[in-house]
């Protein structure tokens, strides 16, 4: 939840909150006026949802086409984030309907034991494809130069990949690249949206620490005793709706997913001098998306009901994992975090050595499967040893 409200990670600089005008008027006097927000437009809408699947798809074809039109327009290139599943292949075949408008594809992978990557799943396109497939190696090698880019805390390996990618779509003068993130958001792509079943149950905080695959972080607290006695205990959501899908999406788009997703692209984006734009995550797709019924994107035996009927695809979703877990029971990683736990100048800023050592210990014991809790350790050394 660091993405919320107006302060960052360094004194005294600010970031602009979405949706929200600044003016400095004549007499230096900071002025801020909202002119968008989803919280108000749930409110005002969140009832008569559109239960009709051919009226839906209706008017998502509407904003479809608009899309299509306004995202494609450009002086120079376009490339694409490319994966073998809907969301990217919807969007490739949207914009390149009429016209190829799309010439470059650009895919990750990675070597990592134990599991599957993006690159053996692709089959053969009619496009120019850039696919690499990364090292662990590759990897620690870029920590500190990702932790500059992004100056704040970051997302794991994906982070790296990505900006990686732009980094070539750049070196061919594809300047603009377009994402297919948010659709999932949009159009119900994730199975914790429907952990909570019926849907009209309460949406409660667990929610916030969810994987899209369900699974919590570890919840042990890291910190020294003196530091954690002024971290702040946020305890309720101001939430929207009594619907727990639309309450569910909403956080995902204003606090907990997206705004900090963004964070990261922003920079590894500009970082390459590369625009990047995504078509779904239009405010008027969006806005829209809020006035179907649950039933239209999400049910126990599908996700992303609508989108699928749009483009004609029911294959079913394969979530392709981070290599992040499996990446850390390498042997490299291993040594990598056993002289981080040794030397590392965070424990001079709020973390507990005793704490961090048992915690890592555990860890490697019990072969646990999420790691987010052990990339927070990584990422707030890197942080510290970059920045102070």
């Amino acid at each position: 939840m660091y993405e919320n409200g107006e302060d960052i990670f360094f004194k005294n600089i600010k970031q602009f909150k979405p949706g929200t005008i600044y003016v400095y008027e004549k007499d230096l006097k900071l002025k801020k006026k909202v002119y968008w927000s989803l919280y108000s437009f749930i409110k005002k809408n969140g009832k008569n949802k559109i239960e009709n699947t051919n009226d839906a798809l209706d008017l998502l074809k509407i904003e479809i086409n608009r899309i299509k039109e306004v995202y494609s327009r450009t002086d120079t290139k376009i490339s694409l984030l490319y994966s073998s599943g809907l969301d990217s292949n919807a969007l490739l075949n949207l914009i390149n309907e009429n016209k190829n408008k799309i010439g470059l594809l650009l895919t990750f992978g990675f070597k990592a034991k134990g599991i599957a990557d993006e690159i053996g799943l692709m089959k053969q396109t009619k496009y120019n494809h850039y696919k690499h497939q990364f090292r662990l190696g590759e990897f620690l090698n870029n920590l500190d130069k990702i932790q500059q880019q992004q100056e704040m805390p970051w997302g794991g390996p994906n982070v790296y990949f990505l900006s990686e990618l732009l980094n070539h779509s750049r070196s061919k003068n594809y300047n603009v690249c377009l994402s297919a993130d948010g659709a999932d958001e949009i159009f119900g792509g994730y199975d914790k949206y429907y952990y909570n079943n019926p849907f009209k149950k309460k949406l409660d905080l667990n929610y916030i620490s969810l994987a899209i695959d369900k699974t919590k972080p570890h919840s042990v607290e890291l910190f020294t005793k003196n530091y954690s006695k002024n971290i702040s205990k946020e305890t309720t959501l101001d939430l929207p709706s009594n619907s727990f899908m639309d309450n569910a999406r909403y956080l995902d788009f204003t606090l907990s997913k997206l705004p900090r997703n963004f964070r990261f692209s922003d920079r590894y984006s500009m970082g390459q001098s590369v625009e990047l734009r995504y078509p779904f995550l239009d405010h008027k797709l969006i806005e829209l998306s809020f006035k179907f019924s649950d039933k239209l994107l999400i049910n126990q035996n599908q996700n992303k009901i609508l989108l699928r009927k749009l483009f004609n695809d029911n294959k079913p979703k394969k979530h392709i994992n981070s290599p992040q877990t499996n990446w850390f029971y390498e042997k490299e990683f291993i040594a990598y975090i056993d002289n981080l736990i040794r030397s590392s100048p965070m424990f001079d800023y709020g973390i507990d050595q005793v704490k961090c050592k048992s915690f890592v210990s555990n860890f490697y014991k019990r072969k646990q499967n999420n790691s987010f809790k052990l990339w927070q350790l990584v990422n707030y050394h890197l942080w510290i040893k970059n920045f102070f």
